[in-house]
């Protein structure tokens, strides 16, 4: 007899559950695979992206004829703000630079033989596609070029300038990886910008002008909130090129209250610690003084921000004196103090740049032995201990009343410490060689005023007509022991004046001279990467660093 029974209900169930089973234990760990292939493929695209284009920046960086200074911030949106509401500052988000200027070549075998393979990158022609940074060729549209720089070497005329910015600057900031609360299903996040423009205006070529101008025909290059104001950001869209990733990538991060930013991309000034300055000379066997005091300490790098901090390390074995002197901003003003137990302000080194007063600059009660100033040059790195003095003017009464001698007040006014910088005295006075001055310039009845000469100390006897000698230790001066003898037919001799010049200085031997600063001449490019797995919406970062040298930073 004929079975013609089936499978009962329970019998499928379980071969069906049994089935989901196997399924399962089959196709998660492939899922998990596919999960972790598609990450880690995000990650290396991260990495990637990272490498190339922190190679790229830095190439342009370390050939560039000029980069700008970037220490202002620029604007950028937060998280609930649109461009019009509010921004926030982002630090060392822009850097602006001025390449060589370029030729392109091109190297395509089908180029018309009748046709000129150069042409020049920063052409004027208003049918010259110039907004791209390697243009194709204009002839036969061929992208296989090459670039040449212009020999001998000169600056583009157009300035090129990487920002951080969103992706469209007339929409609000959007993350939905991060925020899936976002107002927009679309994301609107921060990516790197490369811009290429023009200066000026050009008012013959209005087609090809790559000035981003404001819809009033007003332009501000230098302008924090350059990229969302509405009378801007289509300009600037317009000529600026995304750099890197930009899709599932964000290189901006917000505080949770949306008041402080921070990008991955940074174009930054580097760090100095420690940095022993080195004496422009140590000897000037000219000026008799073969162990002179260097007055001039010159840093490694120069452009300087003002957060930098000065030391001067002295030591004196004779009078068992140690001491650190240090520059430290009190107020609105940079100080230099000494430390010797207790700090102590010694010099105002921003009222003697206001001023030029050096007395105005030195508090009162400061000791002599203790005395110290100095001025610091931020664009050449330099600490300078030189300071210009003149004397109020003499005659050859006051000079010859003391047997032609002169004592100059240099360690009464600045310090036991002060000594006249060798051959840095200029003293004009009144020509003694026997002319007749009436025959030169019957109209004049005095004698004319000349640069005296400088003998050595060690040569016995007075100095000679128009000559004198000086002790750069003490400050003393003899003049000729006839300075009174002027031509007869001179009038009122006595009171023909004597003017003496020279530059001090109150540093001592020995003082070593250190710096902690932070220059612009090293630029430290950081190049990190936030990339978002779209699926799991979690996030691979990565960042590279690299320390370039610039050849010329402009203020």
């Amino acid at each position: 007899m004929r079975n013609e029974h089936g499978f009962t209900l329970i019998e499928i169930l379980v071969v069906v559950a049994i089935t989901i089973l196997l399924f399962g234990l089959l196709f998660t760990p492939m899922i998990a695979a596919l999960n972790l292939t598609r990450q880690g493929r995000v990650k290396i695209e991260a990495q990637d992206a990272a490498r190339l284009n922190l190679e790229r920046v830095s190439r342009e960086l370390s050939g560039a004829m000029f980069v700008y200074d970037n220490s202002a911030p620029i604007d950028v949106v937060p998280p609930g703000a649109t461009a019009m509401t509010a921004t926030v500052a982002l630090p060392y988000g822009k850097i602006d630079l001025v390449m060589p200027r370029m030729m392109m070549h091109c190297d395509n075998p089908a180029h018309p033989s009748d046709q000129p393979r150069d042409y020049e990158r920063d052409s004027d022609d208003p049918n010259w596609p110039g907004e791209e940074a390697w243009p194709s060729c204009p002839i036969c549209k061929s992208t296989e070029v090459t670039a040449r720089p212009v020999q001998p070497m000169m600056p583009s005329r157009r300035i090129v300038r990487y920002f951080i910015g969103l992706m469209d600057p007339q929409k609000p900031y959007s993350n939905n990886f991060e925020d899936k609360t976002a107002p927009s299903p679309e994301n609107n996040t921060y990516v790197l910008y490369r811009a290429e423009f023009k200066a000026w205006s050009d008012p013959e070529n209005p087609g090809n002008d790559l000035l981003p101008k404001r819809l009033d025909g007003s332009y501000q290059l230098n302008y924090a909130d350059f990229f969302y104001d509405p009378q801007y950001s289509a300009a600037w869209k317009r000529i600026s090129r995304i750099v890197g990733p930009a899709r599932n990538a964000n290189l901006v991060v917000f505080t949770e209250s949306g008041t402080v930013a921070t990008s991955s991309v940074r174009f930054t000034p580097t760090a100095v610690e420690n940095d022993a300055l080195s004496p422009t000379y140590l000897n000037d066997t000219d000026a008799e003084t073969p162990t002179a005091i260097p007055t001039v300490f010159r840093a490694v790098n120069g452009h300087w921000t003002p957060d930098y901090k000065v030391f001067v390390y002295r030591r004196d074995y004779a009078r068992n004196f140690s001491a650190t002197y240090y520059t430290q901003p009190s107020g609105n003003d940079m100080w230099l103090w000494l430390y010797s137990g207790t700090p102590t302000a010694v010099f105002n080194i921003d009222e003697y740049r206001r001023s030029r007063n050096l007395a105005a600059a030195v508090p009162a009660g400061v000791a002599d032995d203790q005395k110290l100033m100095l001025d610091v040059v931020e664009n050449t790195g330099e600490v300078r201990f030189v300071f210009a003095a003149s004397e109020p003017l003499l005659t050859t009464y006051d000079i010859n009343g003391n047997g032609g001698y002169y004592q100059l007040p240099i360690q009464t006014n600045w310090g036991s410490n002060a000594r006249i910088v060798p051959g840095s005295e200029e003293i004009m006075g009144p020509d003694q060689t026997p002319i007749r001055w009436r025959d030169q310039d019957p109209a004049s009845p005095l004698p004319r005023t000349v640069r005296y000469q400088r003998i050595p100390l060690a040569l016995g006897g007075r100095p000679g007509l128009n000559q004198y000698k000086i002790d750069y230790e003490t400050g003393e001066i003899w003049f000729p022991s006839g300075l009174e003898k002027l031509p007869e037919d001179t009038v009122n001799s006595d009171n023909i004046t004597v003017a003496i010049s020279y530059k001090f200085h109150n540093n001592a031997q020995g003082d070593i001279v250190r710096a902690d600063y932070t220059t612009k001449n090293l630029i430290t490019v950081t190049f990190g990467v936030r990339l978002f797995d779209p699926v799991s919406r979690k996030m691979f970062a990565t960042e590279l660093s690299n320390k370039l040298r610039v050849r010329n930073t402009v203020r």
